[in-house]
């Protein structure tokens, strides 16, 4: 994700007090605890620690942003993904209940693509049909 120019700023600032940093994947660290920042901000609104599997969304997307109102605690990585595939699917459609075809990459109604299993992501029948028609003809050719 593209940082923008005030988030430099606050790199900058933060890089010389030797209290926080980010790390390689773009989250604030801070050095008194050594945890990532968005995790004790939860932590500290909850009031107790964070549960086991729990993962952090950051509302806006800018993982700098650690504000307690721009943090949602996902009990698990499946919510977290789908938190980001309905904004993702909101921002392109308008509609979050959207799916993208592994296939043809279309968006699409949910009601006009299949999947077969939790962890199977959603395609148009004819994309999927098409597809295994050029496996068998790679694997005949």
């Amino acid at each position: 994700m593209a940082r923008r120019k005030e988030d430099h700023e606050l790199l900058r600032r933060r890089k010389g007090t030797g209290a926080h940093y980010v790390s390689a994947a773009g989250y604030v660290v801070t050095g008194r605890v050594q945890g990532y920042e968005h995790r004790l901000i939860a932590e500290r609104v909850l009031g107790k620690p964070l549960p086991s599997g729990a993962e952090m969304h950051h509302v806006d997307g800018n993982r700098l942003n650690n504000a307690h109102s721009n943090l949602v605690i996902c009990p698990s990585t499946t919510y977290h993904k789908l938190l980001h595939s309905r904004a993702e699917a909101l921002k392109a459609t308008g509609n979050p209940s959207d799916r993208r075809c592994v296939r043809c990459k279309e968006w699409d109604s949910i009601n006009n693509l299949v999947h077969h299993g939790q962890n199977e992501r959603f395609k148009h029948k004819a994309c999927e049909a098409a597809y295994r028609r050029q496996l068998k003809a790679k694997r005949n050719g």
